[in-house]
């Protein structure tokens, strides 16, 4: 057994604890889908906040992962990521729009085609994430993407990346058409609910929205991250 699957095994079996306490003290039954992308969602939060070799105390205190926060009253803050299986050539996008107290007011997946480049697929994402708001006639809007690259492109803070130019072009041209409008990084356990929904897209071939009202498997996905 490699690492990987040690430490996966590992955090199902905590994520199988969890929901069995749920089942037992809240009578609510989680699914065993979402149980399983919780799992592989830590997993992918715990490599990317983890320090790597040896670092002293006060190192180790800055590395303390990032907790989710709401927006500032009157804005709304879209959450987007990207899940991919390489072998199907296949993207599936995830969107979350949450207003200033927590509440999730529209969720979205949405499947598209994989062209080999990561940081294609997760400026693709953000493209995508923000037809929903322009749609709603939404303002006063923080994105945010897990991709530090994507991030830097889209506020000027690096040089062009050829084979995602046009993509970030569009995405800053919508940018300037909507009022208020900021784009930030930001780490991955901040986006694990984001990116349970962009693997649930493979469920979900084409695009799926829902507004306010939210069919089970996608408040698991909320539950299990509360």
């Amino acid at each position: 057994m490699s690492k990987t699957e040690f430490e996966l095994m590992v955090i199902t079996c905590w994520t199988i604890w969890k929901a069995r306490n749920i089942f037992l003290f809240e009578a609510r039954k989680p699914s065993s889908q979402m149980s399983v992308a919780k799992a592989e969602a830590l997993l992918e939060a715990y490599k990317r906040v983890k320090p790597s070799g040896l670092t002293c105390g006060a190192d180790k205190e800055k590395k303390t992962a990032e907790v989710w926060k709401p927006p500032p009253q009157n804005w709304f803050k879209v959450n987007v990521d990207v899940a991919i299986i390489k072998e199907k050539h296949l993207s599936g996008l995830g969107a979350v729009i949450r207003d200033s107290t927590g509440n999730a007011i529209v969720a979205a997946v949405k499947t598209s085609r994989f062209h080999g480049d990561v940081s294609y697929a997760e400026a693709e994402a953000v493209r995508w994430g923000l037809q929903g708001p322009e749609d709603a006639g939404l303002s006063s809007l923080i994105i945010k993407t897990d991709s530090q690259m994507v991030a830097n492109l889209i506020n000027n803070r690096k040089g062009r990346k050829n084979e995602i130019y046009w993509v970030i072009s569009e995405i800053q041209d919508k940018i300037k058409d909507l009022r208020n409008v900021k784009c930030y990084y930001t780490s991955r356990s901040c986006n694990a609910i984001v990116y349970s929904l962009a693997k649930l897209a493979f469920d979900h071939l084409g695009t799926v929205v829902w507004l306010g009202s939210f069919p089970i498997e996608i408040t698991n996905v909320f539950n299990s991250f509360d």
